[in-house]
């Protein structure tokens, strides 16, 4: 009985310290977006940025506002910010009117004809300096309901817009 009791001691001991590890590990997330959730498209970069700006006129809603700073001011936040120079990500931003959320996401080239596009944080309102990483600062169930809106309101559409672009 005690044997028993002794292996399940160290199997617990192990299981924690392979958690804790895990978890230590995760403060060390590399990359200037490490815990963005990523799409693969099929498609070139531009392909896609096009299909975002052409996603972005028919659906004006999702055109953000201006903004605040701090409660003060008005902004204008472009809709994309582009590349800048030597950046490895295209940044667009999308307003969800519904849950008045501004979403950052970027692309970025995988190859020729395959597309990175992430899903980077969430700003509660059009007061910025409210983001929110996602996998990393949101409970799971409000990251799961951000990547499902995500995955519906916009991800969707820019993809049929690429399907019908390509036929």
């Amino acid at each position: 009985m005690m044997k028993k009791l002794t292996g399940i001691v160290i199997a617990f001991i192990i299981l924690l310290f392979v958690f804790l590890v895990y978890q230590f590990g995760k403060s060390f997330a590399p990359g200037s977006y490490p815990y963005a959730e990523i799409y693969k498209i099929n498609s070139s970069e531009n392909n896609v940025i096009e299909a975002i700006n052409q996603f972005k006129n028919i659906n004006s809603d999702f055109k953000v506002p201006n903004v605040t700073i701090k409660n003060s001011g008005s902004y204008d936040l472009k809709q994309s910010e582009g590349r800048k120079e030597n950046s490895h990500w295209n940044l667009n931003y999308f307003y969800i009117k519904q849950e008045d959320k501004i979403i950052l996401t970027w692309t970025r080239p995988a190859s020729n004809d395959r597309t990175d596009f992430a899903l980077v944080s969430v700003n509660e309102g059009l007061d910025i300096g409210n983001w929110k990483f996602i996998n990393k600062d949101l409970n799971n169930s409000e990251n799961r309901k951000i990547k499902e809106q995500f995955e519906e309101f916009i991800l969707t559409p820019i993809k049929d817009i690429l399907k019908i672009k390509s036929q």
